[in-house]
């Protein structure tokens, strides 16, 4: 069936409940001054974090929301998936633009920001992950970050580890053409402000719509793996096991 559009009444602050596997998560979505349905649909932005990091960002004309007590399993298809539909949910019920869907969040939902997008190809416009990175066994899904911008931010006193894959990563990206920025702050631990954080509102401001994959690559490391027209269900365990 058609979706219809949604007639709920556009507030600054909305408290929404978005069903998702049996639950019911309780999101607070934050739209800037004068909403109306009238408006250019704005990008929408998932704190992963629980909303506090939207704080440091201060990113003006965009549509933000947060889900207080939703922390899945890392590197799961129950948090890549739901992450989508809370982004997906808001989108529609607040007049938010479908293509230009974002995330972020701070260490473990930075890992989860990068985990979705490129195990979730071309359906997240961008990310901003702050003191966290990719997974090293994910490396090999990397070219799934093809259509998504990331501005990276972490301090250079973090895990060594963790600074080594998104260093790699930067070295990698033209090899890969990924729009990747990193930005290492030599000061900083585990912990914010972070040095290239400013950059986040004007990166979201001038987006561009996410382009419709509807041909090229797809990247498997396992099941699951799923643009917005394709998912992968079944796999040859051999032809992906490390």
């Amino acid at each position: 069936p058609l979706i219809k559009k949604s007639d709920l009444a556009l507030q600054p602050e909305m408290k929404v409940s978005i069903p998702y596997r049996g639950f019911q998560l309780a999101a607070v979505i934050r739209i800037p001054q004068g909403p109306s349905r009238k408006s250019p649909r704005l990008p929408v932005i998932l704190d992963v974090s629980g909303g506090h990091n939207l704080e440091w960002l201060k990113i003006p004309q965009v549509i933000s929301v947060s889900v207080s007590g939703f922390t899945p399993r890392e590197f799961s298809d129950e948090g890549r998936d739901g992450f989508l539909k809370i982004l997906k949910f808001v989108a529609h019920c607040a007049h938010g633009d479908l293509t230009r869907l974002w995330m972020t969040g701070f260490s473990w939902a930075a890992h989860a920001s990068f985990d979705t997008a490129y195990h979730r190809p071309s359906q997240i416009r961008g990310i901003i992950p702050m003191g966290g990175g990719p997974r090293r066994n994910h490396f090999r899904v990397l070219p799934n970050l093809s259509t998504t911008a990331v501005l990276a931010c972490c301090g250079g006193k973090d895990d060594k580890e963790l600074i080594w894959n998104l260093r790699e990563v930067d070295r990698l990206k033209n090899k890969l053409k990924l729009d990747y920025a990193l930005h290492i702050d030599p000061e900083q631990g585990h912990n914010l402000p972070l040095k290239g954080m400013m950059g986040a509102a004007p990166l979201i401001a001038k987006s561009m719509p996410l382009p419709i994959a509807d041909k090229g690559t797809i990247l498997v490391d396992g099941i699951n793996v799923a643009n917005s027209f394709l998912r992968v269900t079944r796999v040859v365990t051999k032809l992906v096991a490390l």
